[in-house]
């Protein structure tokens, strides 16, 4: 199957929808998304990391996040995106995700600031 179909398939099952359907050999499993950590790029494919394991599905992280925008992931690597629900701590080098250490990209410190910015004033606005 081209990446292009697979594109297309993925943006049919993941719009709106917190569960997707993945191709594991002949059967399809259900994932449930609200359960994701964290995403990380794998060459031509992205790792979607759950607490019992990961699972690979042939998308860019731009347009996994494209399509999952309704999800509560933020990019802040190159090669990684998390899910807000999940950190645990952060320093001004990495943000810890359950048990795992995602660094903080120069490039994408921005977004992470901003996150933090929009946090904090919806927890001092309560």
């Amino acid at each position: 199957m081209s990446n292009d179909t697979t594109n297309k398939s993925f943006s049919r099952h993941l719009e709106n929808n917190r569960e997707l359907f993945i191709k594991t050999g002949v059967r399809y499993e259900k994932l449930d998304l609200t359960n994701l950590l964290f995403v990380q790029t794998e060459g031509k494919y992205i790792a979607l990391h759950f607490k019992d394991g990961k699972r690979l599905l042939r998308v860019s992280l731009v347009n996994f996040l494209k399509e999952s925008s309704h999800l509560n992931l933020i990019r802040i690597h190159k090669g990684f995106a998390i899910n807000t629900d999940y950190i645990n701590s952060y320093t001004s080098q990495e943000v810890t995700v359950l048990d795992n250490e995602i660094p903080i990209g120069r490039s994408y410190k921005g977004n992470w600031v901003n996150y933090l910015n929009k946090t904090n004033k919806k927890n001092l606005g309560r």
